[in-house]
């Protein structure tokens, strides 16, 4: 999937989705050409971040999609598996989102738990 394909696959996602789940994303969603590696990845099974979820005081709220991560994570996957794989990290971040509104952490603390699953997976 090429960055434009990228750009209108998650523009059609974002439209079919609630307008109230976007409220105080004053920042919207954007895609971010690069890779971005997990600062705990390995290079025996590269761990690649997909998409962030920012909030800070001063600059507000937005998610960041990373395409150059699709790309090394999807880059033998047809359009129908781009396009669930988007979705999937739209609806992601978006949770972080509401919930971060709510002042919960459940999905931070499901992120914590993975993350520390994939260390012991790699741990010698």
């Amino acid at each position: 999937m090429t960055l434009e394909e990228f750009h209108l696959a998650l523009e059609e996602i974002a439209e079919n989705l609630p307008p109230r789940l976007f409220e105080h994303l004053n920042g919207g969603v954007n895609i971010r050409e690069e890779a971005l590696l997990s600062p705990d990845s390995v290079p025996e099974e590269p761990r690649y971040i997909l998409g962030q979820y920012h909030h800070y005081r001063v600059l507000g709220r937005w998610i960041d999609l990373y395409y150059g991560s699709f790309v090394r994570s999807f880059k033998d996957a047809d359009e129908k598996a781009w396009k669930a794989q988007i979705d999937r990290v739209l609806r992601h971040e978006l949770r972080h989102h509401i919930e971060d509104q709510a002042g919960e952490t459940a999905l931070a603390e499901e992120d914590k738990k993975e993350t520390r699953a994939y260390i012991m997976r790699h741990q010698k």
